[in-house]
């Protein structure tokens, strides 16, 4: 993911991804450099099958890359990824004119009620 996501639904996968202690903490050692699965397991304090759920967030947002060798995993941070995250994070919290261009290529319209949002389609 080199790009930020043109869906919501594909957006939400980005922040939920951010959304647990546990996920915070494995991209923190991501941050390090590639880490095998077995270490991840000895330094993160959940059972293997959580462990998995939590690199499964991870790799499915776009965030964390994975690759096999043998019979583990090996798992990096994705910097290209991580750096759309801050862009998309950044579009919804800065001006108005980004969050409603946002919405209009979403497909939303705004609403009828809030008048016009002065922005530069």
């Amino acid at each position: 993911m080199n790009d930020i996501p043109e869906t919501r639904d594909e957006q939400a996968k980005i922040f939920k991804a951010f959304c647990d202690p546990n996920r915070l903490r494995i991209l923190e050692l991501l941050k390090k450099g590639e880490q095998c699965t077995c270490y991840l397991q000895k330094v993160i304090p959940v059972t293997q099958p959580t462990l998995s759920h939590h690199l499964k967030i991870l790799t499915d947002s776009g965030l964390v890359n994975s690759r096999k060798d043998g019979r583990w995993v090996h798992f990096s941070l994705n910097t290209a990824a991580a750096q759309a995250a801050l862009r998309l994070l950044e579009r919804y919290i800065s001006d108005t004119d980004a969050v409603c261009c946002a919405t209009e290529r979403l497909g939303d319209s705004v609403p009828a009620d809030s008048g016009d949002c002065g922005c530069n389609h």
